[in-house]
């Protein structure tokens, strides 16, 4: 008898917000500037993923944008 074993799939992240309808986006980077996200997010209390890291700093520079 071969016993398979199903690997755990990631829980889907949650929505950004029910009462606005989401838009994917697709970006291209070079890997620099990706270990750039990867080194800020991993110095964040809660590590986001990698989209949350990116819309974290994007967030942030338009907010101090309007300052």
């Amino acid at each position: 008898m071969i016993r398979t074993t199903i690997p755990e799939t990631k829980p889907m992240p949650p929505k950004l917000d029910d009462s606005s309808p989401t838009e994917r986006v697709q970006l291209v980077t070079t890997a620099a500037w990706m270990a750039r996200v990867e080194e800020w997010r991993r110095k964040q209390p809660k590590i986001p993923s990698k989209s949350e890291a990116i819309r974290m700093l994007v967030d942030q520079a338009l907010a101090s944008e309007k300052r």
